[in-house]
């Protein structure tokens, strides 16, 4: 405080609009600092609501393509399971057809065999007649 004594009163004006003047220049410097960090902050909002708004339109087109690939693949296992049933049933139709191609001429070779061995059972019957009274003592 000493040296401030010594000044003139025309050093201690200049020296008191001296540091006015830096006082407003950092009031300034305060100012445009505040408005370059509300204008970041903004700057940064608007960055944030742009990619959120970009991140929806992406999720709601891979949704979109998700359940387009979804109902593509139920269509292809449908056909694939209609082909799988047409397939068995051609599968059981030829199995059928071919076990009635058999088992006709076997029933009818059943039955013939059939009707041979009941002609052979009545024969055999008239044979056991015929020996059983060949084989009985003359009634006298």
């Amino acid at each position: 405080m000493e040296v401030f004594r010594m000044l003139s009163d025309e050093d201690k004006q200049w020296l008191s609009n001296v540091v006015r003047a830096v006082g407003e220049k950092v009031e300034r410097l305060d100012e445009k600092v505040e408005r370059n960090t509300t204008a970041l902050v903004e700057g940064m909002e608007h960055q944030r609501v742009a990619l959120l708004e970009q991140m929806e339109h992406q999720r709601t087109a891979l949704l979109e393509q998700m359940e387009h690939q979804r109902t593509a693949l139920l269509e292809q296992m449908e056909q694939q399971r209609i082909g799988i049933l047409e397939r068995v049933e051609r599968a059981e139709t030829t199995l059928l057809a071919e076990f009635h191609k058999w088992a006709s001429p076997f029933e009818l070779r059943v039955h013939s065999h059939s009707a041979v061995l009941r002609a052979l059972d009545a024969e055999m019957e008239a044979l056991r007649e015929r020996v059983k009274k060949l084989e009985e003592p003359p009634a006298a």
